[in-house]
């Protein structure tokens, strides 16, 4: 008979880590020790391709020695793994308690999620070991309202709970707890060294906002400088100078011609006199009304002008932009005053290192939002009439704009104006449903899942009753709902029987179609029903391959989740036979060093693993 198979793990004799240090009656020091260890056996996982997702204090062990041990492995992921070659995880699901959860792993965000989704946990941790509570009282909430507050709201500080805690640790706690990730801690590694120099009364990274106060008196003293680089944004403004004043010229003509049609009755009654003055005003109301569609014209190549410079603003790069002549602002300042060369360096990659801590990508958006967007939305409830069609317009492109930006919740409020707007004028279904659109969209980005449902439900209904069953655009609403109830409600039924709706009568060849395949592949997966899934990931190959050809990215990474399904299903050996074509195709369509094959490359490993 074949040998047992077994696997030997070590017995770890200790306590949870809250209950180790009560048992202890750890003080200050004693607790942020624990931290420092805690800390370094995660950065110990990390350096192995391996995030936790699911810390805990339960999942901490502390040994009569004082040794921490992390346990339970159960919902980790490798590192920059891919959705589909991770046992454990799919797209949209919630994995881990939600209380020390980070706001990308509430969102579901898989791709989103790193190393730095432990440092989150981490802070969350440190807050309750050494506040004694949790940064936000959860217990009584749904799992709804419980999400948005963890990816909305910021926690108290440590010291408004625990004085005592007031300085260097609260600070060091907060960094950890940054809502994006860019602004956290970037490892475990970097949590441990800040808590020991607070250990050692040595000074630590986490200040409050030291970097945004250099920042702002560098700005100060240099306010040429900062407008100059904001000269782009602020002329876009141009723009809606333009459009306002063609809105107006219209609005005039519009009046002149009612005016012209008028006396054009009043003079109906009298006759040959009369009826000359009637053809003459109608004459010049023919003339009006083709200068104002003239102008109509010229405001829509105004504004489509508009939103194509605003599309093509990069806040990355713009935030970039803004670093490097800070930088070298900052250098010209030193050079003029007579600085030596010695000290200018110093002060410069002092300089730097503040700016490292922030975030000039977001910077961009909040000025974006400050300069343009706000003044836009002033601009169009002000300056245009209240419900016409240019009005209406603007604010769906202005809508679009913001959703694109991540301004989800001013861009509800373009949309919102343009649905409410639309939906009193007749013949415009296409625009509320378009406007509708757009609300579901940045409500499910918000994480408002239930209200995105909401509406989704109500759009779905309106795009049948406009357009039928049968028709693109309720095939578009049948794979929103789709997949806010699969990826957002996590009802997998219903999430099925929504694609396969929209499947029905599609073109194969579709993207609408495309979509649905591949979202009904993550349904089964969702549902463990693997053979199945592997199905239909064959037939998307099948047609990416027939559409893209055999060497294109995408239907290389089509192969590749082919091979996970296979590995799911318990056939490591098949699935390590499409994983290597995959992989081979992948290395000279994209190269070595692209993530596609490098998520490949590790799906690869596994099934070594597994076999």
């Amino acid at each position: 008979p074949d040998a047992a198979t077994y696997i030997a793990m070590e017995y770890v004799n200790g306590l949870p880590l809250s209950e180790h240090a009560g048992q202890r009656a750890l003080d200050t020091r004693g607790r942020v020790q624990l931290l420092i260890d805690l800390s370094e056996a995660v950065h110990h996982a990390h350096l192995r391709g391996v995030i936790h997702r699911d810390l805990k204090p339960s999942n901490v062990l502390v040994t009569e020695e004082g040794q921490v041990k992390v346990i339970d492995f159960g919902v980790a992921r490798a590192l920059d793994a891919d959705d589909d070659a991770s046992l454990q995880t799919r797209t949209g699901q919630i994995v881990g308690t939600v209380a020390y959860m980070s706001p990308e792993q509430v969102r579901g965000a898989i791709d989103d999620i790193d190393a730095r989704a432990d440092v989150y946990t981490l802070g969350v941790m440190a807050y309750e070991l050494l506040a004694g509570q949790l940064p936000f009282d959860l217990a009584k909430l749904t799992l709804t309202a419980a999400a948005r507050v963890v990816c909305d709201e910021d926690a108290p500080l440590l010291g408004t709970s625990t004085p005592e805690h007031r300085g260097d640790v609260e600070q060091i706690v907060a960094k950890a707890m940054e809502k994006e990730p860019a602004r956290r801690y970037q490892s475990a590694a970097a949590v441990a060294d800040d808590l020991r120099r607070f250990l050692d009364d040595e000074p630590v990274l986490a200040r409050p906002a030291s970097a945004i106060y250099q920042l702002r008196k560098v700005a100060r003293r240099h306010r040429a400088l900062v407008g100059g680089t904001l000269a782009t944004i602020i002329a876009l403004m141009i723009g809606i100078t333009v459009a306002v004043t063609y809105a107006v010229r219209n609005a005039e003509l519009v009046i002149k011609e009612r005016e012209a049609r008028e006396d054009a009755d009043h003079a109906a009654g009298d006759a040959r006199e009369q009826t000359a003055i009637a053809e003459r005003n109608a004459e010049v109301a023919r003339t009006l009304r083709h200068e104002a569609e003239k102008r109509a014209d010229e405001l829509y190549a105004v504004s489509s002008f508009q939103s194509e410079i605003v599309n093509e603003i990069d806040p990355r790069t713009m935030g970039e932009g803004l670093r490097e002549d800070l930088l070298k602002s900052h250098r010209r300042s030193l050079e003029r005053a007579g600085t030596d060369t010695e000290t200018i360096a110093r002060e410069v990659a002092s300089f730097e290192s503040a700016l490292a801590a922030i975030s000039t990508t977001e910077v961009a958006i909040d000025t974006l939002e400050r300069t343009l967007f706000d003044r836009a939305l002033k601009t169009l409830g002000e300056r245009f009439e209240v419900g016409s069609q240019t009005q209406l317009s603007l604010y769906l492109t202005l809508g679009d704009s913001l959703s694109d930006y991540g301004l989800h919740t001013k861009a509800i409020e373009a949309y919102r104006h343009a649905f409410n707007g639309y939906r009193t004028l007749e013949g415009r279904e296409l625009q509320v449903l378009r406007a509708r659109e757009g609300i579901v969209r940045s409500l499910f980005s918000l994480g408002r899942v239930e209200e995105a449902a909401k509406e989704a439900e109500i759009g779905l209904a309106d795009a049948i009753a406009l357009a039928g069953e049968d028709s693109d655009k309720t095939r578009q609403w049948l794979y929103t709902m789709a997949s806010i109830v699969g990826s957002g409600l996590h009802d997998q039924e219903r999430a099925e029987e929504f694609f396969r709706r929209a499947l029905e009568g599609a073109d194969p060849r579709s993207e609408e179609a495309l979509h649905s395949l591949s979202g009904l592949a993550s349904t089964m997966i969702e549902a463990g029903r693997f053979s199945e899934a592997e199905s239909i990931r064959r037939e998307l190959y099948a047609a990416y391959a027939d559409i893209y050809g055999e060497q294109d990215p995408s239907t290389l990474d089509m192969l590749h989740l082919i091979g996970s399904c296979l590995i799911r299903q318990g056939r490591p050996a098949d699935g390590r036979e499409v994983l290597e074509e995959s992989l081979e195709g992948l290395r000279t369509a994209v190269g070595e060093d692209h993530p596609i094959t490098i998520k490949t490359l590790e799906a690869l490993a596994l099934t070594y693993l597994l076999q």
